[in-house]
């Protein structure tokens, strides 16, 4: 990303910045001579287990003149590493490669990233600013041109937030212009991410443009131009907005919150005894969009002497609370990822690297016989030779026999404590939304090989979860998975590509009894004539005291347990949803609050010397914190754990308790689907109608490929969550 480190002098200091463990846009100059056909652009940089991935992009076409001697070409890449991220940049050409690498800074996966498109918000304070500098966790890039946008979703997905300004007019004409461009940021919003909106004097421009509505929870219904404003911002004190040198004028845009979407106010103002809105918020998708009715780019706000406050509150209200706890390292529970700092990714890999029948050896074991080893090499050998045979000519046959012995016991000792079938843990989370009429499906899983092997691997939405297929949309997009980002280098070093037409990977290696981890994220439209659920649940407006009416009914392909609605800060128990018509459940009374759906107690029974628990931890103990992870940490026992590779899941903003201006538009519903403890036969479990989420082992789902039979044996778990509008009735 450009623009990246603060520092005294510059706060957008343009060094190279990616955050470890995520995808990073990378901008690439070439500068040359004459005409360049059919070149391939390469990123290589290496995953969290020290392995090269390359991710590559064709150019048909490189013309260098006199007027354009060079060119800037996007592609991307997704370092696993802190402080050995080896980027390696390649232009393949006529039998050539150039190659480069470039200098970079990375940020570990647990900081805050905000990044602004459009103008420079030299007055924006960061939460955590006021921290010192080796603690402060939160950091600034700036995008000022629009040929630097990413093109692609996961181009932003380092970004806790994303701050877009229309102060400049033609910035934001060429944002909306370019489809591609465009697509790419919305798409990004609809999985997750948090956008920051602020309109102010070009509203008029921005009303009637097509592509922006329907991100906006708000039509844009003109500007006033007040003198001064009174702010009301949660938990700012208020304020008054002025231009302190009474020349601008404050343009104001006035808000229409559009029904059903959602919208809530999180700031007011006052003008001549009249209220309206100034910051609203709405869900698009599986993220959220803030919309501010004035120019955060622009004079008087520029200028005004609370903007410092007012943004590091605005920042922690869009997107997720910045947090400067640490976990206490000395504390019983967890293993620690790097910096000390207990991490939900680490529960979840060691959920899915506990496989049935394949046992831990701890390093103790290993060392013990490494010693015995060494003993048998050399003093014994040398012993018995000396003091018993008396010819120590012979170790030049003691010492190979030793060798071969050793080595063939120590295979089928693995040999049969590993034994030789493949096997395969996978966690799905299916996410649907009704506003949106998607279906989104993330998935992390892990392979144990029983030999060294070479593995194409991707994934596919499998039918019954109400996805209407369209080419036309992003592929799913499958990449490495590992919470372990501390700068360690293999002697060897082998490599795997991305395939951008499928988004699969090629040729993974993993050696003999290894794991790799892999996730996989997809999205879908709803199909209408399929839909996974359907409900007609309701409340009475302005009633902050009313229960949820209704019912639901599912249409899933299998059972959904521990079904329960979280709404306005309550949770209404409805047991096991059975799919079918004649299964309509209608919502009782609340059985308590929301929170208590996502407090898990978090009970692990560890294996020896802490290498890792000596059965797979129920993922039930830890998928509500990484759902609702800042609901979840009011849980005592869960606050030393953080989240920083999966804040996008985290949906705790629409579960906590509500306040009056919230409307309650929808409700969420939460459950999971009948998990079994043992491994199956992983063709079976593949193929059943309650896996989301079908993996492909050996070849790519390019349309024209059959989905290859799984080998080995296979864990499933699958959990749900749906976002269900709430109409009000009087």
């Amino acid at each position: 990303l450009p623009g990246p480190l603060l520092d005294k002098d510059d706060p957008f200091r343009r060094l190279p910045m990616f955050k470890a463990g995520q995808w990073t846009p990378v901008y690439v100059t070439v500068e040359g001579k004459g005409t360049v056909k059919d070149a391939v652009l390469t990123v290589q940089s290496i995953d969290a287990d020290d392995v090269l991935n390359d991710y590559s992009v064709k150019i048909p076409l490189i013309e260098f003149t006199a007027e354009t001697p060079t060119h800037t070409f996007l592609t991307y890449t997704r370092p696993g590493k802190l402080d050995n991220a080896d980027i390696t940049v390649t232009l393949q050409f006529d039998g050539k490669d150039v190659k480069a690498r470039p200098d970079s800074a990375a940020l570990p996966p647990n900081y805050y990233l905000y990044v602004t498109l459009g103008a420079r918000l030299s007055g924006l304070r960061l939460p955590g600013a006021g921290e010192k500098e080796e603690t402060r966790r939160s950091e600034i890039a700036a995008i000022d041109k629009v040929e630097e946008l990413p093109d692609k979703w996961f181009g932003y997905q380092p970004a806790d937030v994303v701050i877009l300004t229309t102060g400049d007019a033609g910035f934001v004409d060429g944002l909306l212009s370019d489809e591609a461009k465009r697509s790419a940021l919305f798409e990004w919003v609809r999985r997750g991410g948090k956008l920051l909106l602020s309109v102010g004097k070009n509203q008029g421009q921005l009303a009637n443009r097509e592509a922006l509505k329907p991100i906006l929870p708000v039509d844009l219904a003109g500007t006033s131009t007040p003198k001064a404003v009174r702010v009301d911002f949660q938990t700012l004190p208020v304020d008054e907005l002025t231009d302190p040198q009474g020349k601008n004028l404050l343009d104001l845009t006035k808000l229409d919150k559009k029904p059903g979407r959602g919208a809530r106010d999180l700031a007011t103002y006052a003008e001549g005894g009249q209220r309206g809105p100034l910051i609203v918020q709405a869900p698009y998708g599986l993220g959220r969009v803030t919309v501010v009715a004035i120019d955060l780019d622009q004079p008087p706000f520029t200028r005004w002497k609370g903007q410092g406050q007012f943004w590091e509150a605005l920042l922690n209200q869009s997107g997720p609370i910045y947090s400067s706890e640490k976990a206490d390292p000395n504390a019983a529970g967890f293993q620690t990822s790097e910096g000390g700092e207990k991490d939900l990714v680490r529960r979840l890999q060691n959920n899915l690297e506990t496989f049935e029948g394949v046992p831990v050896i701890s390093f103790g074991w290993v060392a013990l016989f490494i010693l015995v080893y060494i003993l048998v090499v050399g003093p014994l050998d040398y012993f018995i030779l000396k003091k018993v045979v008396k010819r120590l000519e012979l170790t030049w046959v003691t010492f190979p026999l030793v060798v071969l012995t050793v080595s063939a016991g120590a295979y089928f000792a693995a040999y049969a404590l590993k034994g030789d079938d493949q096997k395969i843990n996978k966690l799905d989370l299916i996410d649907i939304d009704l506003q949106t009429d998607t279906v989104q499906g993330s998935s992390w899983f892990v392979v144990f090989s029983p030999r060294i092997q070479n593995f194409t691997v991707g994934v596919e939405p499998a039918d019954g979860w109400g996805v209407k297929k369209d080419a036309a949309g992003s592929p799913p997009l499958v990449s490495w998975f590992s919470q372990d980002t501390s700068a360690r280098k293999s002697l060897f070093r082998r490599s795997y590509e991305y395939d951008p037409a499928t988004g699969g990977l090629v040729r993974v290696p993993i050696q003999v009894w290894s794991t790799k981890g892999f996730q996989a994220q997809w999205t879908g439209r709803i199909d209408p004539a399929r839909p996974p659920i359907r409900s007609d649940l309701f409340n009475t407006p302005g009633d902050r005291t009313s229960t949820l009416g209704g019912s639901v009914t599912s249409f899933l392909p299998a059972n959904l347990e521990e079904a329960t609605l979280l709404h306005r800060g309550k949770a209404y128990d409805l047991k096991t949803l059975i799919p079918g018509e004649n299964n309509r459940r209608p919502v009782i009374a609340s059985t308590g609050g929301a929170l208590q759906w996502v407090k898990p107690s978090v009970s692990v029974n560890y294996g020896p010397a802490g290498r890792g628990p000596a059965v797979a931890e129920s993922s039930r103990e830890f998928m509500p914190a990484l759902m609702f992870h800042e609901a979840s940490r009011s849980n005592s026992q869960q606050r030393n754990f953080v989240n920083g590779s999966l804040r996008e899941f985290d949906e705790s903003w629409r579960i906590n308790a509500a306040e009056e201006k919230d409307p309650g538009d929808f409700a969420v519903l939460v459950g999971r689907l009948p998990a079994s403890t043992k491994a199956g036969p992983a063709k079976d479990v593949n193929a059943a109608a309650g896996t989301p989420t079908k993996l492909w082992l050996g070849a790519l789902p390019d349309g024209k490929a059959t989905r290859p039979d799984l080998a080995g044996t296979m864990r499933q778990e699958t959990y749900v969550r749906m976002y269900l509008p709430v109409k009000s009735r009087k």
